[in-house]
């Protein structure tokens, strides 16, 4: 099985480019890139990505709408009026109705919502670079250049990322007619959000959890200056912790292994309060592009109850040890 796409035996002889000023986004992108052994460029800005796009001939452009600077819509004219005419695809946490239709008036091509599918961005490629899909044996050339992540931060960076693009949204007034749909995916992504893991005796915490409250507050009433007034602070906090986090965060040498023969022995005594329990332990820390790999293959197999499965993926963990990256080559029936 892998976990990035549905697709597992194609090989895209070409060139793209992912422009997002969030590096969480980018390695995201990368890992679910990585399968089709595409040649993957990454920028952080919209003036660094029309420098790239001088230099390289690429087939296709993955943009982050709202950056700093340059934004997407910038960017995708200054390269399409002054560079050259090459697919650009747009990518937003912004959901609110007519997006699409935006984005393609204002000179993209097409439209990825966040968190991006699987299987959408399946589509994509497929749609337009699809010419250049050979049928051959998978070979994939980003795979070791994910960056390691825990599980559990990137998620939270990812939210944080879509908090972003509501707090500019709101900031430039564009959500003013917003409906009722959009006002309630906004409050699902702030009650998503755990405001209990502020740093201690400093009262960050009730602090975080109030201000949480009051833009839940506002959401549910619909009002835009409230939610304008409140957003940035409760964003810069969450900014905050989530940067001490990633600079405390530690993976101990062979912490994994351990991990996995906890896991594995729960598995086998039938212990599911404690499996799920090792699971958060395992999915909380730094992992290894091959060991995230590992980790969504233990999710899956654990929700259809595949225990065998489970097990036998641990156990060859275990065997192969460095060189787990060979894990998805094997069997384990």
């Amino acid at each position: 099985m892998n976990f990035f796409t549905s697709v597992n035996s194609r090989i895209l002889d070409g060139r793209v480019l992912v422009v997002d000023d969030i590096k969480t986004n980018i390695d995201i992108m990368r890992g679910m890139l990585a399968p089709y052994g595409l040649y993957v460029d990454t920028a952080a800005s919209g003036s660094q990505a029309v420098e790239l796009v001088k230099n390289h001939d690429y087939d296709l452009v993955f943009m982050d709408h709202l950056m700093p600077g340059m934004d997407g819509v910038e960017t995708a004219a200054a390269i399409k009026n002054n560079l050259r005419h090459l697919p650009i695809i747009a990518m937003t946490a912004n959901e609110m109705p007519g997006m699409r239709e935006f984005f393609l008036e204002h000179g993209f091509d097409d439209y990825l919502s966040k968190p991006i599918s699987p299987q959408l961005l399946d589509e994509v490629i497929v749609k337009w670079i699809g010419k250049k899909i050979k049928n051959e044996e998978l070979g994939v050339r980003n795979k070791n250049k994910i960056s390691n992540s825990t599980i559990v931060t990137a998620m939270e960076e990812h939210r944080l990322d879509m908090l972003n693009h509501y707090r500019m949204s709101f900031a430039s007034g564009k959500t003013d007619n917003a409906d009722e749909k959009y006002f309630k995916r906004f409050i699902a992504l702030i009650e998503s959000i755990d405001t209990s893991d502020a740093a201690p005796g400093v009262q960050a915490e009730n602090f975080l959890a109030g201000q949480a409250a009051v833009l839940i507050k506002a959401g549910r009433c619909g009002d835009v200056q409230k939610i304008r007034e409140t957003l940035p602070v409760f964003y810069k906090l969450l900014q905050d912790l989530l940067q001490k986090r990633l600079e405390q965060e530690r993976d101990p040498e062979g912490n994994i292994q351990v991990i996995l023969q906890k896991l594995k022995k729960a598995i086998l005594a039938k212990e599911t309060e404690t499996v799920e329990a090792v699971m958060g332990e395992l999915g909380a820390l730094s992992l290894k592009s091959f060991e995230r790999e590992l980790y969504f293959l233990l999710c899956d197999f654990l929700l259809t109850e595949e225990t065998e499965r489970a097990v036998g993926a641990i156990s060859l963990a275990l065997r192969l040890g460095e060189n787990c990256p060979e894990i998805s080559e094997h069997k384990y029936d």
